[in-house]
């Protein structure tokens, strides 16, 4: 056991539980082992607590969403069976019930998604500060833990760049790797990994997508309300995420490709890049949308193609969609082929533009053809483009990867290497789609740690 001597401000104090990390996974583990009895100090790196849950829901803060306990679950893949007992003590039901009684009423203005009313997460996090002072839980901001100790298997204490922490239980809660300016700097990993825990290599998850084709970027800040990407990884399940699609300066964004960063980070792992397909109009079938063009043609062949599309898709996208799908006729047109096939397709090539118009954004239905059709409908319906990257961390709203769930109680959140060490949020190889989902793992993790660190505390040596 490290045996460095205690300097300011913890000399000669002592603490039944220490908790790394001020984000809301640490707050609430500090309230319910506070709650539980026990005394806790909060050490975290940033000179301000909860930086980061002022960031989310773009400063709304999504504290959860109406799902039910075994959707909520379910909603974090291969991870559900783990995530399981934390949510199911406490789920969105307990998490609003606990907000209401610290003051913070939230609602649901859509059916789904849960903000406080007030649409300010300060709100959120001085009710837990405020909360943690009643409990006379002791914060020090500005402190990086170095070190946990352990003596004869079992936390002991806390090593910081302000001194030595006597502690009899930890949890840690010192987040991932996203929005390290905030405070996610993945030290936690380190704590974690010194004390014989293996790491599930963090990537960048609930990130946008930065794509190769040229011709979405001049989409940038075009949004489509309903889209599905699809993602094939080879050697994997295929991966669909559903949602809003927001079109960027570098690629997309939105939910259903922040949903789908996940897989692609680690595809990209072993790829230059990812093809992605994605259904600009997922509520419709290609039969129903051709069956349209055709009824809008018989009604009036004048009708730009472009227009009639944008009924499906906002009218930028329409005109692109239009554009993309001419382009790609031509290149098909132009593909080398025998001098037997050249003479016949020239000659159709010159029967056709004899009677149509090439597919272009001026095209008209009536001189939309047939393969013109398909190919404007595998546009709308089926375009493919190469995702090259993410944005990474600075950009990222989860880490993907973290501390081994293997390595770690679902039960009670403790490590089965170390007695009296706990992980709550984050820091866990647990992450799950954008909409409150994380969040809510953050609070559930959080209370399950704090209370079992708090039971944990109050044995005796002999006992844990």
């Amino acid at each position: 056991m490290n045996t460095r001597r205690s300097i300011h401000p913890f000399e000669g104090q002592r603490w039944d539980v220490g908790v790394i990390g001020a984000g809301p996974a640490g707050l609430l583990s500090a309230i319910f082992a506070g709650r539980g009895g026990r005394s806790v100090v909060v050490v975290d790196r940033m000179a301000q607590a909860g930086r980061k849950l002022l960031a989310t829901g773009g400063g709304r803060c999504n504290i959860t969403n109406a799902a039910d306990k075994a959707a909520m679950c379910a909603a974090f893949g291969e991870a559900a069976r783990f995530v399981r007992p934390a949510m199911m003590a406490f789920g969105s039901g307990e998490l609003l019930a606990l907000l209401a009684l610290l003051g913070v009423e939230c609602a649901a203005e859509d059916g789904f998604h849960y903000f406080p009313r007030s649409g300010s997460a300060r709100d959120v996090l001085d009710a837990l500060l405020d909360e943690c002072r009643t409990l006379n839980v002791e914060m020090v901001a500005g402190c990086r833990v170095t070190a946990i100790e352990t003596d004869a298997g079992r936390v002991v204490a806390m090593d910081t760049d302000k001194g030595r922490v006597c502690v009899r239980a930890a949890v840690l809660a010192a987040g991932g790797r996203s929005y390290p300016a905030l405070g996610s700097d993945g030290s936690g990993y380190a704590l974690a990994e010194a004390l014989g825990h293996g790491i599930v290599a963090p990537l960048p998850a609930l990130a946008g997508l930065k794509v190769k084709e040229r011709w979405l970027r001049a989409l940038s800040g075009v949004a489509v309300a309903d889209a599905v990407l699809s993602v094939a990884v080879p050697g994997a399940k295929s991966v669909r995420t559903r949602g809003e699609l927001l079109f960027t300066h570098t690629g997309l964004s939105g939910p259903a490709a922040l949903d789908a960063s996940r897989t692609i980070s680690r595809a990209l792992l072993k790829s230059a890049h990812v093809e992605v397909g994605i259904d600009f109009a997922p509520g419709l079938t290609r039969e129903a949308i051709e069956s349209g063009l055709l009824a809008a043609s018989a009604a009036s062949g004048k009708r730009l193609v472009r227009t009639e599309l944008a009924r499906y898709v906002p009218a930028s996208l329409a005109r692109k969609l239009c554009a993309l799908a001419g382009a790609r006729e031509q290149e098909r047109g132009r593909a080398p082929v025998g001098p037997q096939a050249r003479t016949r397709s020239l000659e159709a090539t010159r029967r056709q533009s004899s009677c149509q118009s090439p597919l272009s954004p001026e095209t008209t239905l009536s001189a939309l053809t047939v393969r013109a059709r398909r190919s404007l409908l595998n546009a709308l319906k089926e375009c493919r483009v190469r995702v090259t990257g993410t944005d990474g961390f600075s950009g990222a709203m989860v880490t993907s990867g973290g501390v081994d769930r293997a390595e770690i109680s679902p039960r009670t959140l403790e490590s089965t290497r170390v007695k009296g060490l706990f992980f709550a949020g984050e820091v866990v190889d647990v992450d799950g789609p954008c909409g409150g989902y994380n969040l809510q793992w953050a609070f559930s993790s959080g209370r399950l740690a704090g209370l079992s660190a708090a039971e944990n505390a109050g044995r005796s040596p002999d006992e844990v």
